[in-house]
C-alpha cells in the first residue's frame, strides 16, 4: 500500500511540474487534460518498465518514477514552465457561480444527484465484489498476471492468442494498482473514470458546438444513464477507455479548428495515439479524423509544408510512445501487427 501511495504521489509531482503548459485552457479542459495526462504517464511508465524487465520489481519502478520526476523538474527549470498557482479569488468565484447555477436548476441538480448516488454505489461495489466478467478474466487480467510473473510485456504462449496480442494500454493502466497492491480491487476504476470523463467531454463538446450549457450538461449526464455504460464502467475491459480517448481527440481537434491554438492539436493527436494503443477498432475513426485534418490543411495552405510536417512529427512521436508497442511486438512475434496464433 505504501509503495502504491508513493507511486501516485510521484505521478502527481511529475504532472504538477508540467501542468502549467496548459495554463491557458478552460477549467473543464484542464480536468480532461489531467485524465489524459495520467493515462499517458501510466502507459509510458509501464511500457518502459516492461522493456527493462521491472514489472515484478515494484521498488525499481518507484526508482524509475523518481527519475521521471527529476526530469520533469529539469524541464520546468530549463523552460521556466512554473507551477500552478490557483488563487483563492478564482476558487471563490467558481463556487459562487456554481451555487447560482444550482439554485436556478433544481431539477438538473436532482437528476445529477441521483446519478452521483448510483455511481458512488458502483464505486463501493468495486471494493466489495471481485472482477468476474469473462472478457476481463480471459484476456485483460490474465495477461497482467502473466506479465507480473515474467517481469516484462514479452509475448507468451497460451490457449488464447488475444491476451498476448491485443493492444495493451488499458491493461497497463489496470496493472498500475495490481503491481503494488497484489490485488485487482482497483482495476475496474480505469473504465469507471473513463465513463465519467467521457461524459465531461460530451458536455464540453456540446458547448463548443454552440449548445447552451444546460442542454450540454444534460447530454453528458444522459450518457451515464445508458445501461451498457453503467454496467461496463465497473469492469476490467477496454471499450469505455478507447471511447473516452476518441471523444477527447475529436473534441480537441474541433477546439484547434476554432481557436488555431497548437496545444489543442497536440492533445488531440495524443488522445488518438492512446486510443490506437487501447483498441485497434480506433482505426475506424481515422476517416472522420482525416476529413477534419484535410480541412485544417486547407485552412493552413499558405504554410502547408511546415504545418503538415509538424502534425506528422507529433503523430509519429505520440504513436511511437503511446500506441505502437503492441503492434511492433506483434510484428516481431507473428509477422503481423494485429497478432496471430503463437507458436512456441
Amino acid at each position: 500500500m505504501l509503495l502504491f501511495l508513493a507511486s501516485i504521489l510521484l505521478a502527481a509531482v511529475f504532472l504538477f511540474l508540467l501542468f502549467n503548459l496548459f495554463d491557458k485552457l478552460k477549467r473543464v479542459e484542464k480536468s480532461i487534460v489531467l485524465f489524459l495526462s495520467i493515462c499517458a504517464y501510466g502507459v509510458f511508465l509501464f511500457e518502459l518498465s516492461g522493456l527493462l524487465g521491472l514489472l515484478n520489481k515494484p521498488g525499481l519502478i518507484i526508482g524509475l518514477q523518481v527519475i521521471m520526476a527529476a526530469f520533469a523538474l529539469l524541464m520546468n527549470r530549463i523552460f521556466k514552465i512554473g507551477i500552478p498557482k490557483p488563487s483563492l479569488r478564482s476558487i471563490k468565484d467558481f463556487l459562487s457561480s456554481s451555487w447560482q447555477h444550482i439554485k436556478k436548476n433544481p431539477g438538473l441538480v436532482v437528476f445529477g444527484g441521483f446519478l452521483a448516488a448510483i455511481y458512488l454505489v458502483l464505486a463501493f461495489l468495486q471494493f466489495r465484489l471481485p472482477q468476474n466478467n469473462i472478457d476481463g478474466l480471459l484476456n485483460h487480467l490474465s495477461r497482467i498476471a502473466h506479465w507480473m510473473q515474467q517481469g516484462s510485456l514479452r509475448t507468451y504462449s497460451g490457449f488464447n492468442s488475444i491476451g498476448t496480442s491485443y493492444p495493451y494500454n488499458n491493461s497497463l493502466l489496470m496493472m498500475w494498482s495490481m503491481i503494488f497492491l497484489r490485488s485487482d480491487v482497483l482495476s475496474g476504476f480505469v473504465q469507471y473514470f473513463a465513463a465519467l470523463f467521457t461524459a465531461l467531454t460530451i458536455y464540453a463538446f456540446a458547448v463548443e458546438l454552440g449548445f447552451v450549457r444546460k442542454a450540454s450538461l444534460i447530454s453528458g449526464l444522459l450518457f451515464l444513464t445508458f445501461p451498457i455504460i453503467f454496467f461496463e464502467s465497473g469492469t476490467s475491459q477496454n471499450d469505455l477507455l478507447v471511447a473516452s480517448f476518441l471523444f477527447i481527440s475529436f473534441y480537441f481537434l474541433i477546439r484547434h479548428f476554432h481557436s488555431t491554438e497548437n496545444v489543442y492539436l497536440a492533445l488531440s493527436i495524443l488522445a488518438f495515439a492512446l486510443a490506437a494503443g487501447t483498441n485497434q477498432y480506433a482505426i475506424f475513426a481515422v476517416p472522420g479524423y482525416a476529413v477534419f485534418f484535410v480541412l485544417l490543411l486547407w485552412r493552413n495552405r499558405k504554410k502547408f509544408l511546415s504545418y503538415f510536417v509538424n502534425c506528422f512529427s507529433l503523430a509519429l512521436l505520440f504513436f511511437a510512445l503511446f500506441g505502437s508497442y503492441t503492434y511492433i511486438q506483434n510484428w516481431i512475434s507473428f509477422g503481423n501487427p494485429m497478432g496471430g496464433e503463437f507458436v512456441s
